[in-house]
């Protein structure tokens, strides 16, 4: 039977194995991983609705590999290895979950992000539409 939660460990630990052999400091090493995690979604955003055919398909590429990741850890590896790096329980979810003032715990942090996936499929079936058919 497959354990998501020990394949994410799992995953999570070869990662920040690899990331602790980059030679930078700690910090930095933590920031530039929320700072991947804050700046992923815009960059599919710009990518999909003002790409080339290429760009468009880079993004989706990246959406399908982030959302089967999601799908088959139950939760976002960035996220868990935010969570590694920092003492803090701070999500990229959260700004969602504190605009619409819903409790800011794990349940409804994976319930947003599904709530965006869906909404994302959408918009990129949208888009494409539009622009290449």
């Amino acid at each position: 039977m497959f354990n998501r939660k020990l394949a994410r460990h799992s995953l999570n630990r070869i990662l920040l194995d690899y990331i602790n052999k980059i030679p930078l400091s700690f910090n930095v090493k933590r920031i530039w991983i929320r700072s991947l995690h804050y700046v992923l979604p815009p960059l599919q955003i710009l990518l999909v609705t003002f790409g080339n055919k290429f760009q468009f398909y880079l993004g989706i590429t990246i959406s399908v590999i982030i959302m089967f990741l999601f799908i088959l850890l139950n939760g976002c590896i960035l996220s868990s290895l935010e969570n590694s790096l920092f003492d803090d329980n701070s999500n990229i979810a959260d700004i969602v979950l504190e605009l619409l003032k819903v409790n800011k715990n794990r349940h409804n942090q994976v319930r947003i992000t599904q709530v965006f996936f869906i909404l994302w499929i959408i918009y990129v079936t949208f888009i494409y539409n539009y622009r290449f058919t």
